[in-house]
């Protein structure tokens, strides 16, 4: 069985790109600033299951179907960012089914209905939820978002390549 990150209010001690970690607004607002070509890759969009910390997160039964939509954001076509979203909230269901378009276009629009919550951390090693194989630890970050009354859940594992394009 998969082991749950272990999410907290801190941003890990040893990240190297803490400021990235914390950006309180659009990472892709911040990852199109680097001038390098931006792309979303589009892995999956599905109904599944939660797992246990994502369902106590959106605030519903561990055993609720949820949309769920999986990407990989890039930088000149290589993968930077890989994020998960999820909502058993039909009214969410637009921003996740959007292909290969940015949820952030979304979330940090216009909509002044869209309330973030607090940002959580997690350092993921090889085998945990969220981690994409079985390389080094990664980093990661997730936060809420409530739109009238319905939560998505949005969740970015940062990944090696981010290093090559930062300043």
């Amino acid at each position: 069985m998969t082991s749950l990150p272990d999410w907290q209010s801190a941003v890990p001690a040893d990240c190297a790109y803490p400021d990235w970690l914390s950006e309180q607004g659009s990472l892709t607002a911040r990852l199109l600033a680097t001038g390098h070509a931006f792309a979303v890759e589009l892995q999956a969009l599905e109904a599944t299951v939660p797992r246990a910390d994502e369902a106590a997160c959106l605030g519903i039964a561990s055993d609720s179907v949820v949309l769920m939509r999986q990407v990989r954001l890039t930088l000149d076509g290589v993968a930077v960012i890989a994020a998960r979203s999820l909502s058993a909230d039909d009214g969410w269901r637009a921003v996740l089914d959007r292909g290969g378009r940015s949820l952030g276009y979304s979330l940090f629009g216009d909509d002044n209905d869209i309330l973030r919550g607090p940002l959580e951390y997690a350092t993921l090693s090889a085998g945990q939820a969220l981690h994409p194989g079985d390389g080094p630890s990664l980093f990661a970050r997730r936060s809420s978002f409530v739109r009238h009354g319905g939560r998505l859940l949005v969740q970015e594992v940062f990944l090696p390549a981010l290093t090559g394009f930062l300043p």
